[in-house]
């Protein structure tokens, strides 16, 4: 039987976004997207907002004893709406383990 842990984050906020001068909308509508064990996560879009409040509480589950890479690492990115494809850099990254959560 495989045993399973739950992961609960709690997505509060984000401050100070800037779009780089080069975008061609002005305007920052983020969301952030959480990456962990393979899968991803999001939260609504806040429209208009430079300093969104997500409010948002991510569950997630993670089996005991995994020995996958990407189960050691969850990643959040800012996003915004309207960027043109996956490429396009996030408007703020970070990175951390689980246990430093």
């Amino acid at each position: 039987m495989v045993a399973y842990h739950t992961i609960k984050i709690k997505a509060l906020r984000a401050e100070g976004l800037v779009k780089p001068d080069s975008w061609f909308f002005k305007s920052v509508d983020p969301y952030l997207e959480l990456w962990f064990d393979g899968e991803s996560y999001a939260t609504n879009v806040v429209e208009d907002s430079a300093s969104p409040v997500f409010d948002h509480t991510f569950e997630m589950k993670s089996h005991e004893g995994s020995n996958k890479s990407e189960c050691k690492e969850i990643i959040f990115r800012v996003l915004d709406k309207y960027a043109i494809n996956c490429f396009t850099e996030p408007l703020g990254e970070a990175r951390g383990s689980p246990a430093s959560l």
